[in-house]
């Protein structure tokens, strides 16, 4: 049975979190994410997040899949010992944390470990800056990180499985390209509209390895 999406807004509301930035804790982004991940998740999946921030969505997508295992992985030290904290806080077993950039993803895990990969990388290209450091890590990306991000998630999820990367309008072209580029096939497109402006803010893009060419565009999620 697939959680309601009412149960994960919940869930997100009642994790207890050490953040050391507002700019780390869950958004419309987390929240669209994890919506847009129930109907991927079976029992006993392993389940790869790339860039877990405090490690909220993996919290909150382990309380409502007690027998999957996930894993994050994030480069920032600071908040991979806050998503450390958090799991303890939170009381979840099923999840793991790892401290280190995508790109050496292969000495953790041999090729083909996940059964689903799921992500909200950072929104904007490396041309816009921003005055705290963390927030530039956490929201910035040039076009080789985009390369190494669909690179690695290729190397990590099993033959014909899903990639759910949630993307801003400004790397949507990228992650698209990069991902037929490298057999990762785009099969479901969901908009999310501004709740006010009624305008693309972001883009759930799920892809196959190696799957077909058929490409779905589903109902918007307003956020």
């Amino acid at each position: 049975m697939i959680p309601l999406i009412s149960s994960v807004e919940n869930l997100f509301r009642n994790l207890i979190l050490e953040t050391n930035s507002n700019t780390h804790l869950p958004n419309s982004a987390s929240v669209f994410l994890a919506n847009s991940s129930l109907n991927l998740i079976k029992d006993k999946m392993k389940i790869l997040e790339i860039g877990s921030g405090i490690g909220h969505v993996s919290l909150v997508l382990s309380k409502l899949f007690k027998n999957c295992h996930f894993t994050g992985i994030e480069i920032q030290k600071e908040l991979y010992e806050l998503s450390k904290r958090n799991r303890i806080i939170n009381k979840c077993e099923n999840v793991k944390f790892i401290n280190d950039n995508i790109a050496n993803i292969s000495s953790y895990f041999e090729h083909e470990s996940f059964d689903l990969i799921i992500s909200n990388p950072p929104h904007y290209t490396s041309g816009r800056e921003s005055l705290k450091n963390d927030r530039k890590i956490a929201r910035t990306f040039g076009e080789d990180d985009i390369i190494s991000f669909v690179l690695n998630s290729w190397k990590m999820i099993k033959n014909k499985k899903t990639i759910s990367y949630v993307v801003h309008n400004n790397t949507f072209r990228s992650f698209f390209y990069h991902s037929i580029k490298n057999n990762l096939e785009p099969y479901e497109i969901i908009p999310a509209l501004g709740e006010k402006s009624k305008n693309i803010q972001l883009i759930n893009i799920k892809v196959r390895k190696n799957g077909g060419k058929n490409l779905n565009f589903k109902r918007p999620y307003i956020i």
